[in-house]
């Protein structure tokens, strides 16, 4: 089994436990690539279809590399205060689902919800960050 599958299968694992059956889809990235990781039946079906959608997502969300790198300076300064510590999840809120986005270094998962309480979304984060670090 490669390392990416077994990545994949763990971070699947993690968020699931935490989201149930509101996951929608689990999609790990990095600056050059990305693969989907778990996409529920339903998703398939979307508009253009799934590699289409995963895609804008993906390209969406790898802006993020540079604000998780602006956060962590921002998080190191010392003359910052109260300090909000070190960047962990962002959360994207829609009228019928959330997008919750994790980077870890050059690594970075996205996640597809339901509608649901923030609170399982940032369990799902934390668990992902976990798993990525």
């Amino acid at each position: 089994m490669s390392s990416h599958a077994t990545l994949d299968e763990k971070l699947v694992s993690a968020i699931r436990t935490a989201l149930g059956d509101g996951l929608r889809s689990v999609v790990r990235f990095d600056r050059d690539d990305w693969a989907a990781c778990y996409l529920r039946s339903d998703v398939d079906r979307s508009v253009g279809g799934r590699d289409a959608l995963q895609a804008w997502f993906v390209e969406n969300e790898r802006l993020g590399f540079e604000s998780a790198a602006a956060y962590g300076e921002y998080a190191d300064s010392h003359d910052v205060e109260p300090a909000f510590g070190e960047y962990e999840l962002t959360v994207r809120v829609f009228e019928d689902g959330l997008v919750g986005r994790v980077i870890v270094g050059d690594h970075g998962v996205i996640f597809t919800t339901d509608r649901m309480a923030l609170r399982n979304v940032e369990d799902a984060g934390l668990a992902a960050r976990n798993v990525l670090a």
